[in-house]
């Protein structure tokens, strides 16, 4: 809980007002499950208006929060970058946004095309299964008895 992390926090609940944005922090598993199963769409933003190159810290590196999402069925709406490449098919099980006029375009599109938003929800829970631990599993296995 660094102060920086304290100051960033109060400046989203600050933007957030007279929205219809709840803000949940440290909440139960179970309850974080519901949350995804009950989204439509989740954003995921690590990065924006950072320098890939100056500060690839602030990047998402692998995205465990997109592909939770991507399970429960909700449509990820990534920043296309880092990370996100790995686990977001562009078009595909998902959409990747540069611009915030990108983002705003990628989600109102979800909003009034059904058949869109239900064709690349299918597809994020099936390339979700992908990360799952059975699938990392199989894997490592498959490298193991390769190398006897």
């Amino acid at each position: 809980d660094a102060p920086v992390d304290r100051d960033y926090f109060a400046q989203v609940q600050q933007a957030a007002r007279g929205y219809p944005i709840v803000i949940h922090t440290d909440v139960p598993l179970a309850t974080l499950q519901d949350l995804y199963g009950a989204a439509k769409i989740y954003w995921h933003a690590s990065g924006y208006g950072e320098d890939e190159q100056r500060d690839p810290i602030k990047f998402e590196h692998f995205g465990i929060t997109t592909v939770e999402a991507m399970a429960a069925g909700a449509v990820p709406v990534v920043i296309g970058k880092a990370g996100q490449l790995e686990v977001v098919e562009n078009a595909v099980s998902g959409l990747h946004w540069q611009t915030l006029d990108e983002l705003a375009a990628h989600t109102q599109r979800l909003i009034a095309d059904e058949t869109l938003w239900s064709r690349l929800s299918r597809n994020a829970i099936e390339r979700s299964r992908l990360f799952s631990r059975a699938a990392f599993d199989e894997r490592v296995h498959e490298l193991v008895d390769g190398l006897r």
